[in-house]
């Protein structure tokens, strides 16, 4: 039996090469399959296969009197016989339990039926995602992005710095792609690209004002760490600033998942950090001081416009 019902697998397709097929198990429900078709219009994504893609094979996990029993023995619809019978690691939390296997490509995400909400179940699917952009180079951010003539821009802050208003207030030659959450992936050489990801806040609310369409990407070519001001002013900061800052943004995009727990998150917070030094190396980063009536976005568009020189492209 197939792990994936190839027919409902929607496809992901990152900068680098980087595929993943997500989809419900083979022999899953209708439900289930709603839930995928739900999850993948969330990430703008459109039915599709490639062979070198890994797969995220959604099923179910059963319950006894609200508790779980082991996941492999009880996840449905049951995994093909000719998968290992052991050696499978668990990664569980509140919604969802993911398998893995050191000699299997696929990995399995079984959705508990009675535990939290489906913006945490789908958050969660994700993790695997996620697990091989940090491994391959790149970071998940906690920030914005937006692109002006073909030039991307991370915005980033803590929560309430104007990220959204910032958004919100760009005239129509920007274009918003995400406003809270992205996956910064190293594209082999060829600089950094940025792809977005669903606000699962809006998602939740059902009040999304930029849908997400996961499989594009841009070219990011400046950072701007955001702190709201009476006047519209930039500066720029160190390499070693700019690192601190995206580690700092990668954390917040990761919190919600759980993946830094403090007893084992050692060489993931290394690697998170190594990864946010050689993008700050890259590319040139600013503080960026927004006032609440001004045109801060032309501060924005004077850097940009400077993405062509030599001198820009040899900062850091």
């Amino acid at each position: 039996m197939a792990a994936i019902n190839l027919q409902k697998a929607y496809l992901l397709q990152l900068s680098g090469g980087r595929a993943w097929e997500i989809g419900p198990c083979e022999g899953a429900d209708e439900e289930l399959g709603s839930w995928v078709d739900e999850f993948s219009s969330c990430l703008g994504l459109m039915k599709g296969e490639k062979r070198t893609a890994r797969k995220i094979c959604i099923g179910r996990v059963l319950e006894t009197n609200g508790r779980r029993v082991d996941c492999r023995s009880s996840f449905v619809p049951p995994l093909p016989v000719e998968l290992p019978s052991e050696g499978w690691h668990e990664w569980s939390r509140s919604g969802a339990v993911l398998l893995r296997h050191p000699d299997v490509m696929d990995i399995f995400c079984g959705l508990y039926p009675s535990r939290s909400s489906f913006i945490e179940r789908m958050r969660h699917a994700l993790v695997p995602v996620f697990d091989e952009i940090i491994a391959t180079g790149g970071v998940p951010i906690h920030g914005a992005l937006v692109e002006w003539r073909g030039a991307g821009a991370l915005l980033l802050g803590e929560s309430g710095a104007g990220k959204s208003t910032s958004c919100r207030r760009l005239p129509s030659d920007w274009q918003v792609h995400s406003d809270d959450l992205c996956l910064v992936v190293g594209n082999a050489g060829e600089g950094f690209r940025v792809h977005p990801m669903p606000t699962w806040s809006a998602v939740e609310a059902g009040d999304v004002r930029w849908p997400c369409f996961a499989n594009r990407s841009v070219a990011v070519q400046a950072l701007f760490r955001l702190r709201k001001s009476v006047q519209d002013r930039y500066e720029p900061i160190s390499p070693a600033k700019a690192a601190v800052a995206l580690t700092d943004a990668c954390a917040q995009a990761l919190k919600p998942l759980y993946m830094l727990n403090p007893r084992n998150s050692g060489a993931l917070r290394s690697r998170i950090f190594d990864n946010a030094a050689a993008l700050a190396r890259t590319v040139p980063a600013f503080r960026l001081q927004v006032s609440l009536t001004g045109r801060f976005w032309e501060k924005i568009e004077e850097i940009l416009e400077k993405g062509d020189s030599p001198l820009f492209q040899l900062r850091g």
